[in-house]
């Protein structure tokens, strides 16, 4: 008798945890429309494009929202690679509320796993902007950069966000400060997390 009960309830255990199986996998591979927007990554952003194993991978949208961990709304528009930003796209940026900021920020060039790699732009709202490479989410390799409250285009080199070497002016402008280089070696301000962390 003490033996059949044992039975029945590990026959339940093993059905219960089955089903559980099956409904995380009908969940995780369930068609989604891809003109619809579905939060993702526990309601940190939302996706509306294409979808593969039940993650963005495909052309699409990203929305990431505004919290109190990441400051910084944005959207991002291009490829995804199993949930990842892949290949060429875009990040818009809000403009500052107490910044000076005429525009809005953005970065437009290549990814990879959702960070800033190979060749890009990024400007800030300001009008200064950066064009060049990047690696990892930072300034890395050869780049141009442009002050546009002085008007000022410097040729300069980075190494994982640190400037090396010397910037070279480029045309007749007006005298350029030196300016410091801060911990993302820009002299133009600060960047929005360069790694937009999905």
């Amino acid at each position: 008798m003490i033996s059949e009960t044992i039975l029945a309830l590990v026959n339940v255990c093993l059905f219960v945890f089955a089903y559980n199986k099956f409904i995380k996998f009908i969940k995780k591979n369930e068609e989604k429309n891809k003109d619809t927007w579905y939060l993702i990554n526990d309601g940190k952003a939302r996706y509306k494009g294409e979808w593969k194993n039940g993650l963005p991978n495909g052309k699409g949208m990203m929305e990431k929202m505004k919290t109190c961990d990441h400051s910084n709304h944005s959207i991002c528009v291009g490829n995804f690679v199993n949930g990842e930003m892949e290949g060429i796209g875009m990040q818009i940026f809000d403009k500052g509320e107490d910044d000076d900021d005429l525009t809005m920020p953005y970065y437009k060039g290549e990814f990879k796993n959702s960070k800033y790699d190979g060749r890009g732009e990024y400007h800030w709202g300001t009008g200064s902007y950066y064009q060049g490479e990047f690696e990892n989410g930072l300034f890395h390799g050869k780049g141009r950069q442009y002050f546009f409250t002085n008007k000022c285009s410097y040729t300069m080199n980075h190494c994982y966000g640190v400037r090396t070497g010397k910037s070279t002016l480029l045309g007749k402008y007006l005298p350029c400060p030196e300016g410091t280089v801060n911990t993302r070696g820009t002299t133009a301000g600060v960047l929005p997390p360069m790694n937009p962390s999905f």
